[in-house]
């Protein structure tokens, strides 16, 4: 039987066979669901609502909806089967705020492209050779012709006042194009990450970024976090195709984004870099990411990458060069080497650290004399997906929590709270541990043991079952449970026991710090000051603690920019040093003290670390 599924508000469809799940027939249809488990029914947060159609009550719905929700359609998309015709309601997956990292000031241009003006004056005859276009070109011409370029020679035919503008790419005259083109090179940088694409359209004449859009990647239906999808592409090889081309379609759908907003075409854009964590790199080249999953957890290839964007399937032309930033070490990518290119860790004559924070932590530390990174697994808390009711800073998501008297919040694009995201959680969290709520285990105390807490805040704990009520809407309530407050505590724990490794390892002091960088997409919501009072980072005065978004981004456009700062990269890569976690022996009691709070009142203590 063929069925047809409707996802509305938008109305998109897919006509799918008897049996694959709703999640599979989103994918056909171009519909974004997120599926953090990766189909195994335990996250909940797939949730949609079936206007027609809707199956039978299984018993993994009935663990997270109640029976007027029930009773309403709301089903889990990942483990239902498609059986029959069906209208299903799916809330939009639409990405809020993301702050695309500090600026490119100071940058010297050296892009790989540039453009030769030519206006044919004196010709032999009609047709025309590559030595007649060198001369009427002043001189300004002398890289030889790839055959493409020669080709297109071929084809044209000498009109007076004809002019061609000879477009060069890395030593040779690769393409011919009929006029004055000068003012429009382009090139696109992209960061792929596990949860958000960003792409940026720069101007390769004036450095000037014309336009940029990021979204959600459409792997998210196969899981949140990189192990999910490794765990997914162990299962089925043939899944590593697949996951290529959702990357690519959300590529795509950035692209019509740039181009529509800089009134630019796609055929000018000439290069493209890419920056990405090391599977998200291996995805998006094609390249089997499993080596990554097993012993001794290698990547396939550390250095740059140099491909065609026709071999990837990527929309643009199909001779677009595509330049891949190397990575440092298996679980170290070109995200964490283009963010610490851009922060300039590496010319610092004083030590910085550089925190990318994501499901999984990138951790580096150093300056001009010696840098040193790490990895560690940070898991999906931050992203929400491990907290009951956390979600992706996508529109509806608490981003920004008080808590004084009661608790107020904000939410992405000012909608109804649909659950909290990673930097709610960690305002949230601060604000409960500076009322007494939390205590420094990460324990909830009983509001009875707290004569100052006002009613308002006594009315949110649920002391039997040991839960705080966040927010009410769409008719359920928003708890932040036991478990949840663990859950960040084992993420923020990883990442500060790593940043402590490093530490040791370089011999120095946290008053030696001069300054710390967070990093990531994650940063774009982040109150640094909630950071430190969790424990997520030193103790170190606030004003030497910087959240600078996106910096994964602004490496990428560096090395789009200029030929140097791609050498430079390349040189970066090999110079840092990778400090492997796992063999310290120190690690595990590092991080079994960094999972509680620091002591009330520590965060403003200066420079001395909370025990």
């Amino acid at each position: 039987m063929i069925a047809k599924v409707t996802f509305l508000p938008d109305g998109k469809s897919a006509e799918v066979a008897d049996g694959p799940s709703i999640i599979d027939a989103s994918i056909r249809a171009g519909v974004r669901l997120i599926a953090p488990c990766n189909g195994k029914g335990t996250c909940g947060k797939c949730g949609v609502q079936f206007q027609e159609g809707a199956p039978a009550v299984a018993d993994f719905d009935a663990r997270f909806y109640s029976q007027p929700e029930l009773d309403e359609g709301w089903r889990l998309a990942c483990m239902h089967s498609v059986r029959e015709h069906a209208v299903i309601f799916a809330a939009p997956a639409t990405l809020g705020k993301v702050d695309f990292g500090p600026s490119l000031d100071g940058i010297t241009l050296s892009p790989n492209v540039r453009k030769v003006y030519v206006p044919l004056r004196t010709l032999r005859g009609e047709t025309f050779t590559w030595p007649d276009l060198q001369a009427n070109a002043s001189g300004a011409l002398e890289e030889p012709p790839t055959l493409a370029a020669l080709r297109r020679l071929d084809q044209l035919r000498y009109a007076p006042g004809m002019e061609l503008t000879v477009v060069v790419r890395g030593g040779q005259a690769i393409a011919l194009e009929e006029g004055d083109t000068r003012l429009e090179t382009y090139g696109l940088a992209l960061d792929i990450g596990t949860t958000t694409v960003a792409a940026s359209l720069m101007d390769l004449n004036t450095g000037e970024e014309l336009a940029r859009h990021s979204a959600l990647n459409r792997q998210l239906a196969h899981g949140s976090d990189v192990m999910s999808r490794l765990t997914s592409l162990d299962a089925d090889r043939a899944l590593l195709p697949v996951l290529q081309r959702l990357v690519m379609e959300t590529v795509a759908e950035l692209l019509e984004h740039v181009l529509a907003a800089a009134h630019a075409r796609r055929d000018r854009i000439y290069e493209v870099t890419v920056a990405g964590n090391s599977c998200m790199h291996h995805i998006f080249l094609g390249i089997d990411p499993l080596s990554l999953a097993f012993a001794p957890y290698d990547a396939r290839v550390l250095g740059a990458i140099e491909a065609r964007a026709g071999d990837l399937g990527l929309d643009l032309e199909p001779e677009t060069a595509v330049y891949a930033l190397p990575l440092v070490a298996s679980f170290i990518g070109g995200d964490a080497l283009g963010a610490t290119l851009a922060v300039g860790l590496h010319r610092s004559p004083s030590i910085k650290c550089l925190v990318d924070i994501g499901t999984n932590g990138e951790i580096v530390l150093g300056s001009r004399d010696r840098i040193i990174a790490c990895s560690t697994p940070a898991g999906p808390a931050f992203e929400g997906a491990s907290i009951s009711c956390g979600m992706i800073a996508s529109e509806g998501a608490i981003y920004r929590v008080e808590v004084g008297d009661d608790v107020s919040f904000e939410t992405v694009a000012g909608a109804k709270p649909r659950g909290l995201a990673g930097s709610g959680l960690i305002d949230l969290c601060a604000g409960l541990r500076r009322v007494g709520l939390i205590n420094a285990q990460g324990k909830y105390v009983a509001p009875g043991k707290l004569p100052a807490l006002g009613a308002p805040l006594r009315q949110r704990m649920l002391e039997a079952k040991k839960k705080f009520l966040v927010a009410r809407s769409y008719g359920k309530s928003l708890w932040l449970t036991q478990r949840d407050v663990r859950e960040l505590q084992l993420a923020k724990g990883v990442i500060f026991a790593g940043i402590e490794a490093l530490r040791t390892e370089m011999g120095i002091s946290t008053d030696e710090i001069a300054e710390l960088h967070l990093a990531g997409t994650f940063g774009s919501y982040l109150d640094v000051g909630n950071a430190r009072t969790i424990g997520l980072v030193p103790q170190l005065a606030l004003e030497r603690i910087r959240a600078v978004g996106n910096a994964a981004m602004v490496g990428a456009k560096m090395c789009l920019l200029s030929c140097d700062a791609r050498r430079e990269a390349e040189g970066l890569a090999r110079r840092i040093e990778h400090v492997e976690l796992p063999t310290r022996k120190d690690f595990q009691d590092l991080f079994m003290e960094a999972m509680a709070f620091p002591a009330a009142g520590d965060e403003d203590a200066g420079l001395e670390r909370a025990r």
